[in-house]
């Protein structure tokens, strides 16, 4: 349980393997070699997750029935097989403000969980986020726009990634995360793992 008595903020999120991260991090630097521009920040491969459902505010007191209901939504989805599959952008490639991967595989069920993660936790917590899921890991966000070579050189280099190849992506648990916002970028304090078989 957070030492702090206050509300903080948290998520339940999927975690990456390894190669996942490796495969992401080439993708960030290929795409770096074609555009430098300093309102383009890259999401630090150990940083990155696949969120089902992010919390403007978790009670502490309401920690221990949260977690209890996420444990018994979480049981029984079964193991997930996923891939990486394409990129794009948030809201579109033409004026771009969060870059993404794909998820492709068992999606179907990815959604079940999204949806069953969402019913069990709203006695609980205040989701922020009520827009519908799509399955995406965020790895970039630009802060204002981009001049016209460096929005081609952009297109350019996410068309040109091949995140696909690297493989199955087998998951067997959800974890619900804490979020703390520093001057040095977030810090993400793992709090539970929630078994899916």
């Amino acid at each position: 349980m957070p030492d702090s008595p206050q509300p903080f903020r948290a998520f339940v999120a999927l975690d990456l393997s390894e190669p996942l991260r490796k495969t992401i991090r080439r993708l960030q630097q290929d795409a770096r070699a074609c555009v430098d521009h300093p309102a383009l920040r890259w999401v630090h491969p150990d940083l990155l997750h696949l969120t089902l459902l992010f919390y403007a505010t978790v009670p502490v007191p309401l920690l221990p029935q949260l977690e209890s209901a996420l444990e018994s939504a979480c049981q029984g989805t079964g193991t997930l097989a996923l891939r990486l599959a394409g990129t794009g952008a948030f809201p579109d490639l033409r004026s771009p403000r969060v870059l993404w991967v794909g998820i492709t595989g068992d999606v179907g069920r990815l959604h079940t969980l999204q949806q069953r993660v969402t019913r069990a936790s709203a006695p609980f917590a205040a989701p922020i986020d009520d827009r519908p899921f799509h399955p995406h890991l965020t790895i970039g966000r630009i802060r204002s726009p981009l001049d016209t070579p460096s929005l081609r050189n952009l297109r350019n280099a996410l068309e040109a990634a091949t995140p696909g190849e690297s493989g199955v992506w087998t998951l067997e648990a959800a974890h619900l995360i804490r979020s703390e916002l520093t001057p040095h970028g977030p810090k993400y304090t793992p709090l539970r793992r929630f078994p899916l078989a």
